[in-house]
């Protein structure tokens, strides 16, 4: 099913990119990848998950899919200090779509966007998963597919 739209500048007719929804397999391939990664997740990195969908949100953010909700210059105490003052907060937060980051004395607070159906589509989508892939890959040093299938093999 695709929906068709005039350009009002134009008059140009083009197909809405979300109308075209990725498929339901695609979309759970996605998750089992990222369910693999948490058990096989290293123990020495810095980022320590609570579950499989806490890393999941983790590796969205490192691969680009959020937003900026808060940001605060940093001045009268050390940012560091504050930093790892806040990320100890945010690892008890009920909200595990809200990560901070430190830029400098900028602290940066970024919430994980919607993967749903309706908000990516599957081009964009597909885009998020290699990204994920790759930061598995580099994060664990094995290939996200090929963690995937060890995993699926030793269930």
């Amino acid at each position: 099913m695709t929906t068709s739209h005039t350009c009002p500048h134009c008059g140009g007719i083009f197909e809405d990119a979300k109308a075209h929804k990725r498929s339901t397999p695609q979309h759970r391939r996605f998750m089992a990848i990222c369910r693999a990664a948490y058990f096989s997740w290293p123990d020495t990195h810095e980022f320590r998950p609570i579950s499989e969908q806490h890393l999941r949100y983790y590796l969205e953010m490192r691969a680009g899919n959020f937003s900026i909700t808060k940001q605060a210059r940093i001045e009268s105490t050390d940012p560091h200090k504050l930093y790892a003052l806040m990320s100890a907060f945010m690892r008890h937060s009920e909200d595990h779509t809200l990560f901070v980051e430190l830029d400098g004395n900028l602290l940066i607070q970024k919430k994980v966007g919607s993967v749903s159906y309706e908000a990516m589509g599957p081009t964009e989508f597909g885009r998020l998963k290699d990204a994920v892939c790759e930061i598995i890959e580099a994060e664990i040093g094995i290939a996200a597919e090929k963690l995937l299938s060890e995993t699926e093999r030793a269930a």
